[in-house]
């Protein structure tokens, strides 16, 4: 029984496993300091950055604690452009949260923006959004992978 539980777990999908929040959204000639503030007020780590509806980057906590405060660099003066992310991975709104733990895990970031079908934003799926089995299912993936490239290899 326990078994199918991950198994159905491992099927939910990334659109399906977004927060119930708005989509926080900045333009890249923003300050940090809006986003920061932005992303204050909306409870989340990350901001995307669009342009005309488009994914251009993403802001994260991160980006802002590592290229804006760590370096006494002013966040009122700084435009998001500067420390974004530009062109993110993301994540097709049909792709298995596992899959996309697995492509995080594997790419060195926590969140990850979601589009739908016509490669418009829905949201961005964070690491602390994944259930204990998904992260599971998404280290068993790892283990898998790394097994078949050592055969191939």
């Amino acid at each position: 029984m326990k078994g199918t539980k991950i198994s159905n777990m491992s099927e939910r999908t990334v659109a399906s496993a977004l927060p119930a929040r708005p989509l926080v959204a900045v333009a890249a000639a923003d300050t940090i300091l809006h986003a920061a503030v932005l992303m204050a007020q909306n409870n989340c780590g990350s901001a995307l950055v669009l342009s005309a509806e488009t994914i251009v980057g993403i802001v994260t906590e991160r980006d802002i604690l590592i290229k804006v405060v760590a370096k006494a660099v002013d966040p009122a003066t700084t435009s998001v452009d500067a420390v974004m992310t530009k062109r993110p991975v993301c994540a097709h709104h049909d792709m298995p949260v596992t899959h996309a733990l697995y492509t995080m895990r594997e790419l060195g970031f926590r969140h990850i923006p979601v589009i739908d079908a016509d490669r418009k934003p829905m949201g961005v799926f964070a690491l602390r959004d994944a259930l204990p089995e998904e992260l599971a299912g998404a280290d068993n993936l790892t283990q898998r992978v790394v097994r078949l490239t050592e055969t191939l290899g």
